[in-house]
């Protein structure tokens, strides 16, 4: 199922709510120029990625995309 875009905005990937374009972080490689999940459940997998992996020593930089992070330092799989 296509999400709905618009000029206003459009529906998060993971919620299906359909919120303006501020609730949305930038994305220069997307077609819209804006990630297709809003800010709210990126931070939501972020914290639950930071807490299933706090015995690993390892946390996530903010703004970007984690699995490209673990590939980058040679993690092979996240528990």
């Amino acid at each position: 199922m296509k999400a709905l875009i618009t000029d206003e905005g459009r529906e998060c990937s993971k919620c299906n709510k359909f919120l303006p374009w501020e609730d949305f972080s930038k994305n220069k490689t997307t077609i819209t120029g804006y990630q297709s999940r809003c800010k709210l459940c990126c931070s939501t997998g972020l914290i639950a990625f930071t807490r299933r992996n706090k015995n690993t020593g390892y946390a996530p930089e903010l703004g970007f995309n984690y699995k490209a992070q673990l590939f980058c330092l040679g993690i092979k799989k996240a528990h």
